[in-house]
């Protein structure tokens, strides 16, 4: 007898030790909302989203302007005429996550993002500046597009979690620029000179070779930024 009253008070102890469903789901659901991976996948996107949504808010992609003229006239003494059409600046805020993947068991992070093209255009452009009715001090034409292909940011980050939260612990960034498309039309009529080759060698030769020799300087500097950003976030 004494046998079977423990046994009927083992069970009922045991019953009342173990979570009831709802428990049982409240306890999944804030492992789930712990868990690493989703932890640092979901804060480096949601970063990301944050800085294209930002620069879209702020009205700075794309930006166009159709144009607007400028006409100043003293007769005998002096004539300016300054004009802009079609201006075009577009591109920066299309980051596209080429990958981003949660390595859990070495806590570390691999994040793979672009900008496949940034653009600036200007249809044509001009600055006329005549005085006494016979001197022209500038007479200067500008026009034509710059596009700056595959901007590439390969990241590896590696953090710490704990209970508190999650924390950098070292971080390797790789910058690289795809190249440049420079195609202007730069000229200074009055003077007989056209710069137009100077500017589209500068960016479609230049700022690569730039780029290229001054990588680890540059990748370096991003290092610095980017641990300075997560280490605001996860603080």
């Amino acid at each position: 007898m004494k046998l079977q009253v423990f046994a009927v008070l083992f069970l009922i102890a045991g019953a009342s030790a173990l979570p009831a469903a709802s428990e049982v789901v409240v306890v999944d659901e804030f492992q789930n909302q712990l868990a690493p991976k989703n932890q640092v996948v979901d804060q480096i996107r949601w970063v990301i989203e944050l800085i294209s949504n930002t620069i879209k808010g702020l009205g700075l992609d794309p930006v166009e302007w159709e144009g607007s003229e400028l006409n100043i006239e003293i007769p005998f003494l002096l004539k300016f005429n300054a004009f802009l059409e079609n201006f075009r600046y577009a591109g920066i805020s299309n980051i596209q996550i080429n990958n981003l993947q949660y390595d859990r068991f070495f806590n570390k992070l691999d994040l793979d993002v672009s900008l496949p093209e940034v653009v600036f255009e200007v249809g044509d452009s001009g600055l006329y500046i005549n005085v006494l009715a016979f001197f022209d001090i500038l007479d200067a034409e500008f026009r034509g597009s710059v596009s700056l292909k595959s901007i590439r940011l390969v990241a590896e980050v590696n953090v710490d979690i704990s209970i508190i939260g999650i924390s950098l612990r070292s971080l390797s960034i790789n910058f690289s620029l795809g190249g440049v498309e420079s195609d202007l039309t730069f000229k200074i009529n009055n003077l007989n000179l056209d710069f137009s080759g100077l500017f589209n060698n500068f960016f479609n030769e230049t700022v690569p070779n730039f780029f290229e020799e001054n990588e680890e300087n540059i990748n370096k500097s991003l290092e610095i930024v980017v641990s300075i950003i997560l280490r605001i976030i996860w603080a």
